[in-house]
């Protein structure tokens, strides 16, 4: 537990010192699908599991779409939201575990 409390750290930390740059989308979303890679092997029936299977669904699919749509403005309302919700998840994590 120990571990995964260091690599949700870890994590957050890369969040944190991407969250306010759009052009960090790729690096963001690569991060959140191998937590989401990590977690399916250990415990695909979690809820952290799941929040992070409804970020890439809903959240990281809306930005990209809109991305598409609109290359040369971004989406930085869905690049925020998509963030909020990454960060969020991981946070609730890292409290979930350390009550344990």
């Amino acid at each position: 537990m120990k571990e995964k409390i260091q690599r949700l750290k870890k994590v957050l930390s890369t969040i944190l010192l991407c969250y306010n740059n759009e052009h960090n989308f790729d690096r963001l979303y690569a991060l959140l699908l191998a937590e989401y890679q990590i977690e399916g092997r250990v415990n695909e029936e979690g809820l952290y599991w799941k929040n992070l299977k409804q970020t890439i669904n809903k959240q990281a699919e809306e930005y990209i779409s809109k991305k598409k749509r609109r290359p040369k403005r971004g989406a930085p309302d869905e690049y925020e939201s998509f963030v909020r919700n990454f960060k969020h998840d991981v946070t609730n994590e890292i409290n979930q575990l350390k009550l344990q």
